[in-house]
Formats: structure tokens, C-alpha cells, sequence
């Protein structure tokens, strides 16, 4: 079962490639659409719908009234599907958001390695 999966996935993405360009980016200034962060996550690029300007760490969800936009997910929410890259992207540009592997997690109050 493994095996199909994997090889359904190569197919995809090497015709995503040929039909919309580049969307994978191995350097942090890329312009693909899914980045390997030097962290060793998984980050895809939404667009800022906070309001705000990023703050790297801080949880997101999907926003539910823009395609392809990330709202910040509040306390107790169980919808949450990544966390800002970087900060300082301005309200309504693209992110870059980890969805996967190893990220920094912003916490409020100070916290260390263990402390859950």
C-alpha cells in the first residue's frame, strides 16, 4: 500500500512541475511553494490573514474566508495547522508557514525544554 502512495505523490509532483513551475524551494529565499527549512520542517506559503505582521513561532489555522490563508489560532483551538516561519510579513502577503517536521514554537509565559 506504502508503495502506491509514493509513487501517486512522485507523479503529482513532477506534474505539478511541469504545469506550474517551480514549487519546491531548498533555500530560505526561495519562490516555490513548499520550502525544507533549515530546522528541518515542512513550510508552505499562505497568505497573512492576521491582521497583523507574522511573529515567527505563533500557531495558525486555515482562514475560512480567503483561499489560501492563515488566521492565528486561538487558545484551546483544535483546528491549528502550523506555525509562522518568519516574522514581520506584513497583513495580507505571503508566509511561509511549517506544517511538518521541527519548528519553533512561540509560547506567552517562560517556558523550558521539559517543562509539559
Amino acid at each position: 500500500m506504502k508503495k502506491y502512495i509514493i509513487i501517486l505523490f512522485a507523479f503529482v509532483l513532477v506534474c505539478s512541475f511541469a504545469l506550474a513551475g517551480p514549487i519546491v524551494s531548498r533555500n530560505p529565499g526561495g519562490s516555490g511553494e513548499i520550502k525544507l527549512t533549515n530546522l528541518g520542517g515542512i513550510a508552505i506559503r499562505l497568505t497573512n490573514e492576521t491582521g497583523f505582521a507574522t511573529v515567527a513561532g505563533q500557531l495558525v489555522k486555515a482562514d475560512t474566508a480567503t483561499n489560501e490563508g492563515a488566521i492565528l489560532a486561538g487558545i484551546g483551538d483544535t483546528e491549528c495547522i502550523g506555525v509562522f516561519l518568519d516574522s514581520g510579513i506584513t497583513d495580507g502577503s505571503l508566509a511561509w508557514v511549517v506544517v511538518g517536521g521541527i519548528a519553533y514554537v512561540a509560547f506567552d509565559d517562560n517556558r523550558s525544554c521539559g517543562s509539559w
